[in-house]
């Protein structure tokens, strides 16, 4: 039987690679947490912003960036993220928006990176697996294959491989030197 989309190890994959539904759902449980927490653990005074700060770093970033490491990202799944992680930092400190606080103030405030380049991190970090990884196994198979089928019209969709490009171009490297650099583990890191 054939199917549009299956859920597999807790990531929704779909047919045709559209990670936006995935994304949501990430969203979705993340703001179930969110609520859950709101009212009885992030608003309380007596505890401190260290042990917020704990349960974000090992419940609430998990839960939202779950296999990003594959995800194709647009830039309204990008603004969705960071709006999702921002509404629980800054709830840690017990601000709100109407106090017009940047947030980039926020995350120096809390001492945490950008969740975006977490996931960019986490790509990157799955980039040199699959470089490193014999050419006999499937995910690399797959990875490397090119379609002989003939492209529909119009614009080609977004690719892993064309987000990577990016990636890469934003922190000054190409990719046939990612490749280079990715085959070594200890220099990859």
């Amino acid at each position: 039987e054939q199917v549009d989309k299956y859920k597999y190890l807790g990531v929704l994959i779909q047919r045709e690679g559209n990670m936006e539904e995935e994304v949501n759902e990430r969203l979705s449980n993340a703001a179930k947490l969110y609520h859950t927490l709101s009212k009885t653990f992030l608003t309380k005074r007596e505890i401190t912003n260290t042990t917020k700060m704990a349960v974000y770093k090992t419940v609430y970033r998990p839960i939202l960036t779950f296999g990003g490491e594959t995800w194709n990202l647009t830039n309204s799944s990008k603004s969705k993220i960071q709006a999702m992680e921002m509404k629980f930092l800054r709830r840690i400190l017990g601000i709100t928006r109407r106090d017009r606080v940047r947030n980039e103030i926020v995350r120096a405030e809390l001492g945490v990176e950008p969740i975006i380049q977490r996931v960019e991190n986490q790509q990157l970090r799955w980039f040199g697996h699959l470089n490193r990884m014999h050419d006999n196994l499937p995910v690399k198979q797959v990875w490397e294959s090119r379609p002989q089928s003939k492209r529909g019209r119009g614009r080609p969709k977004k690719t892993w491989n064309d987000q990577l490009t990016a990636i890469l171009k934003s922190r000054g490297t190409t990719w046939v030197e990612a490749k280079r650099h990715s085959k070594n583990k200890e220099q990859w890191k």
